[in-house]
């Protein structure tokens, strides 16, 4: 019986090594993104903003400031429609975490934190591989 759960033991380890291969390839090639920013940012107050998540290869992250309603389908779009362009970066492979401080409102208004996560040779028209936005609402400052 001993002899049995040795041979069985390489067949094993190798059946699991099989199995785990796709998992972690496809989990590379995964791409996420996630903006931030404060929820109520005050007029003539600094503020930063930003993005993070994971990308299996090198990739393009743009994050915009969209002042009048919600984010585009796609940066291009975005910039198109008078957004605030934050950045423009290349991440990756692998975690990142970009932003942009310094940033102020002068007047109060709703809005959108956006984030596009695309191939560095993809057009800005083309559809992202990763897209986040995150709304906002800036208020007077408390005097």
């Amino acid at each position: 019986m001993t002899r049995n759960l040795r041979s069985r033991s390489p067949l094993l380890a190798a059946a699991l090594a099989a199995v785990a291969i796709p998992v972690g390839a496809e989990a590379a090639s995964a791409a996420t993104v996630h903006v931030f920013g404060p929820t109520h940012p005050k007029v003539d107050k600094n503020f930063a903003v930003g993005a993070s998540g994971t990308t299996g290869k090198r990739r393009v992250l743009q994050v915009t400031i969209h002042r009048h309603g919600k984010c585009k389908a796609n940066y291009g779009a975005d910039k198109q429609s008078g957004s605030f362009i934050a950045f423009a970066r290349f991440v990756g492979p692998g975690e990142y975490s970009e932003r942009r401080s310094k940033l102020h409102f002068s007047e109060k208004t709703n809005g959108h934190y956006c984030a596009y996560l695309g191939n560095p040779s993809d057009l800005q028209t083309d559809p992202p591989v990763a897209r986040d936005s995150k709304h906002f609402q800036v208020v007077e400052a408390q005097r």
